[in-house]
């Protein structure tokens, strides 16, 4: 018997000067064969249903989060991306990336002792969102907007 990929069976190919009852042997093995795949098909499908919903139950949705770091013009940094990562855990919010970003497309006063553009930025499950709100957290997609420029960049933290 020839097996294809994929598990498929075909049935064996007559050799030359075999008879007939080679033949006749060669179509019960296909049938057998046939139902054999018929009888595994339902298990097949039920295994990749099966796969499927578990990959997606895997999934979780994001979106990132964003706080200003609170840190001050000439003036050393007071908070850190470790803390910011600290208050998500210990409200029981889990980052999944986290970064030291700036708003772009704004302008901020220079002088010493005025708010930088710093932020703290923070991918996380989309139904934690509420609560990192509750701890002062915006939703990043509000600093975009393409028609004023505005957005974020990503940097090294400070």
């Amino acid at each position: 018997m020839h097996i294809l990929s994929v598990g498929h069976f075909c049935s064996p190919c007559p050799r030359g000067g075999e008879g007939e009852s080679n033949q006749k042997s060669s179509q019960n093995n296909y049938t057998t064969s046939r139902h054999q795949q018929t009888r595994n098909l339902p298990m097949k499908t039920t295994t990749l249903i099966a796969s499927l919903l578990l990959l997606t139950a895997c999934t979780t949705q994001t979106t990132h989060v964003y706080k200003p770091d609170g840190n001050k013009q000439c003036e050393p940094a007071i908070t850190s991306l470790a803390d910011s990562i600290d208050q998500l855990t210990n409200a029981g919010i889990k980052a999944v990336t986290s970064n030291c970003a700036i708003q772009t497309g704004m302008a901020v006063i220079t002088v010493c002792g005025a708010p930088t553009l710093g932020i703290h930025l923070h991918e996380i499950a989309a139904s934690d969102v509420q609560k990192a709100k509750e701890l002062g957290y915006e939703e990043a997609s509000n600093l975009l907007n393409e028609d004023r420029g505005i957005g974020y960049e990503i940097t090294r933290c400070p």
